[in-house]
């Protein structure tokens, strides 16, 4: 009875795998003839823009246009990636960073025990015990870094303005 009861729940969970699998086809299917449509009628519209614009204002002024459009937005966008990537950089070191402290310190308190049960490694943990001792003491006595100041040249005695 129990192996019946597995494999009807078997056959149902590889049913439903399949027709998942079926819909994601027609999922990309879908969305990829929409995607190439999308792209040609952008690039329809480009084109009438760029017809409406060389009517206009002539075709090397259209083009530059154009050219310096497509140019200028190209850079926002690298722009705006170099930003977001350096900031989630950021963000993923300090998780890993955290992360790393997090395990070493398990990695001590779990290990804690079986160096204590050592005779060998009891001074060593004294030893290691002093040091934090002491570390703390430093840091707590130890004075702030001095703010770097930046003085500013004195002005030019021919303009008045400082120098750049």
């Amino acid at each position: 009875m129990i192996s019946m009861l597995g494999s009807m729940i078997l056959g149902t969970a590889s049913a439903e795998a399949g027709i998942a699998v079926k819909r994601a086809k027609a999922a990309v299917a879908a969305y990829a003839v929409g995607g190439i449509l999308l792209i040609l009628g952008l690039g329809f519209l480009l084109l009438a823009a760029y017809a409406w614009a060389a009517n206009r204002y002539g075709p090397v002024q259209a083009a530059l246009g154009f050219g310096g459009g497509f140019i200028l937005i190209g850079a926002v966008f690298i722009f705006a990636h170099r930003v977001s990537s350096t900031r989630k950089r950021r963000i993923d070191e300090a998780r890993r960073a955290a992360e790393a402290r997090s395990l070493a310190t398990t990695a001590a308190i779990s290990s804690l025990p079986t160096a204590i049960a050592s005779p060998q490694t009891v001074p060593l943990i004294g030893l290691a015990g002093a040091f934090a001792v002491g570390y703390a003491i430093f840091r707590e006595n130890r004075r702030p870094p001095r703010p770097v100041v930046r003085r500013m040249p004195p002005p030019s005695p021919f303009t008045g303005a400082p120098p750049l």
